[in-house]
């Protein structure tokens, strides 16, 4: 599929089922061939349809592969449930949630979330990590990315800032400091509460 399946469907990638089944309720009702008695018109709408029917699909058969990078069987709403426990700052059970979840489970949504968490604990080395692999698990996804490259960012200060401290005493605050301001704009960011951790 070419198109994300959640904006062939309108939807958030954190919509809830009964969102998604509302969404595309609505896109059949507008889209279905019978409405259309051109022909022309009713081929058009055919094609619709299947595009439609497949991102509806894929999003709820599917959306297991979206939040763990595939073969899950973890819902999609246990990690929005601990989105939500990261966003309210309860990062104690948000921990707790991620690391009950099975190693064979851990994708692309589940690094990403942990390196939120690593980023406020200010581990930022482990959470550099983390959104590494939630960016090679789902490369399409800006969300990550962007936490990926202020963290990359970050660690690199860190190292550089660490490396300059040890030899020159100084350098290491300048460097940090504003990587890490850097990295909290952006965790900002992601974690508004607008669809992000």
């Amino acid at each position: 599929m070419e198109r994300d399946p959640y904006d062939i469907l309108g939807v958030s990638r954190y919509a809830t089922e009964d969102e998604i089944k509302k969404a595309y309720r609505e896109l059949v009702k507008k889209y279905h061939p019978d409405n259309f008695p051109d022909d022309n018109m009713k081929k058009l709408a055919e094609e619709k349809m299947k595009e439609i029917n497949e991102a509806y699909e894929y999003v709820t058969r599917g959306a297991t592969n979206a939040y763990a990078g595939g073969g899950s069987s973890y819902s999609a709403s246990q990690f929005i449930e601990i989105r939500r426990l990261i966003n309210e700052q309860n990062y104690s059970e948000a921990d707790i949630k991620l690391e009950a979840i099975n190693a064979s489970d851990r994708g692309a949504e589940w690094n990403f979330l942990k390196g939120c968490l690593m980023a406020q604990k200010g581990w930022f080395l482990d959470a550099n990590k983390y959104f590494e692999t939630a960016c090679r698990l789902d490369p399409a996804n800006a969300e990550y990315r962007q936490a990926y490259d202020a963290m990359r960012n970050t660690a690199e200060a860190y190292t550089r800032g660490y490396r300059q401290g040890r030899t020159s005493g100084r350098g290491f605050c300048d460097d940090f400091c504003t990587a890490f301001i850097c990295t909290d704009c952006c965790l900002h960011c992601c974690c508004d509460g607008s669809g992000g951790c």
